[in-house]
């Protein structure tokens, strides 16, 4: 209705916890938000919580790495491509990967991907 289409949050350059989110991840599934999330935090417990909730997480880069795995199970869960190590580029399905231009400078070796990607992010802000 006001033209928003997601939430982002910054846990660590706004000082607050993980565990504190309830209410703000509450109003995002409860209006079909996608939550894009930039944090070193542990976000497992709020996935398995609100299974119907899209996170897409933010920057996805060392040492942020063995988390980013272990989130690569659930299907709720995005991952927008700045400053993503390769090697995790590699392990996750292109339908859950969105461009991010935070850091531009990993290097696409197949120009129809940032087509694929593209079209994900497209998809998730138009969810509601």
């Amino acid at each position: 209705e006001k033209g928003i289409v997601g939430i982002v949050l910054t846990p660590e350059k706004h000082g607050y916890k993980i565990q504190d989110i309830d209410k703000v991840l509450e109003f995002a599934e409860d209006h079909k938000m996608p939550i894009f999330i930039k944090t070193t935090q542990d976000l497992t417990q709020k996935i398995q919580e609100f299974t119907h909730l899209t996170f897409v997480i933010l920057g996805s880069y060392y040492p942020m790495e063995e988390m980013l795995y272990n989130l690569l199970k659930y299907n709720n869960v995005f991952f927008e491509t700045s400053g993503v190590p390769e090697s995790f580029l590699n392990r996750i399905p292109t339908d859950r990967l969105i461009y991010g231009s935070g850091y531009p400078y990993l290097p696409f070796k197949n120009m129809h991907f940032i087509d694929v990607i593209s079209e994900n992010a497209l998809k998730i802000i138009s969810i509601h």
